[in-house]
């Protein structure tokens, strides 16, 4: 009995994320310079492991990012076993140098986007998509004070569907993310969107974005693709990083990992 019981406890173990070296944290930069992610999470679950974290906590730490958007948290979902997510992976920032968060409000989805910072979190809000397919989709708006310097950080997650082609539903997404940029002064302000769009370069909706917004990748690396789908064999790039005009863009990359589905994003800017 005893030896069944500790044969079901190792099992687990990968379930369980384990403490880091406390040496282990993000540097805090202080002026203007800054690194910003953005990585579909696929529930946490690791596709070579299951749900386990400390892979997507070893890409953060590897990429020195200050301010990371996520996508696909849970609060409870039987996709990685009901675990506590989004728990386990506010511990987990917290111990790597973030102290800041937010998490999709104002709605019981199961499939929630969150934001987390290492520079104070000052005001934020959730703005969820009047179009719903299949599952509820949200905007997050969170005003950060990045040394000083005010900055909107927007994280999304469109629709899915239809796959791999354009979509009068995710169409409609996009516009409403047009219509409450317009609240912003984009020649004047500070703003950075990312997100799993779900779009790819050519595609109608992701044209109406960039008419406003910088396509951080394009600008910085012109001729290559940046595949960031499917992790293990990337041939389409459907994650984005967009930024407002007084924002420039220094370099952006896709590193290499198959931690998610997704490959993360990530880009080093000036404010």
């Amino acid at each position: 009995m005893f030896i069944g019981i500790i044969f079901i406890l190792l099992s687990c173990a990968p379930l369980i994320p384990t403490s880091p070296n406390k040496d282990e944290t993000v540097f805090i930069p202080n002026g203007r310079e800054i690194k910003v992610m953005n990585f579909n999470l696929h529930f946490g679950v690791e596709l070579d492991k299951g749900y386990a974290l400390d892979g997507f906590r070893n890409v953060i730490l590897d990429q020195q990012a200050n301010i990371v958007g996520f996508q696909e948290v849970t609060i409870t979902s039987g996709v990685n076993g009901f675990a506590p997510m989004f728990m386990d992976l506010k511990i987990m920032m917290d111990e790597i140098g973030f102290k800041y968060y937010y998490l999709q409000q104002e709605d019981s989805s199961l499939l929630r986007n969150a934001v987390f910072s290492q520079f104070p979190i000052q005001n934020e809000h959730t703005h969820i998509f009047d179009t719903r397919v299949r599952l509820s989709r949200s905007l997050l708006d969170v005003e950060v004070d990045i040394n000083g310097i005010v900055t909107h950080v927007l994280v999304t997650h469109l629709t899915h569907l239809p796959e791999d082609k354009t979509g009068e539903e995710r169409i409609k997404q996009v516009k409403e993310i047009v219509a409450y940029l317009s609240k912003y002064n984009l020649s004047e302000e500070r703003i950075i969107l990312m997100g799993d769009f779900n779009s790819q370069p050519d595609f109608p909706e992701l044209n109406l974005l960039t008419k406003y917004l910088i396509d951080g990748w394009n600008a910085s690396n012109p001729t290559e693709d940046g595949f960031t789908f499917p992790s293990d064999e990337p041939e389409i790039r459907i994650d984005y990083l967009l930024f407002s005009l007084l924002i420039n863009i220094d370099k952006c990359s896709v590193p290499s990992t198959t931690v998610s589905d997704h490959r993360p994003l990530i880009c080093e800017i000036s404010l």
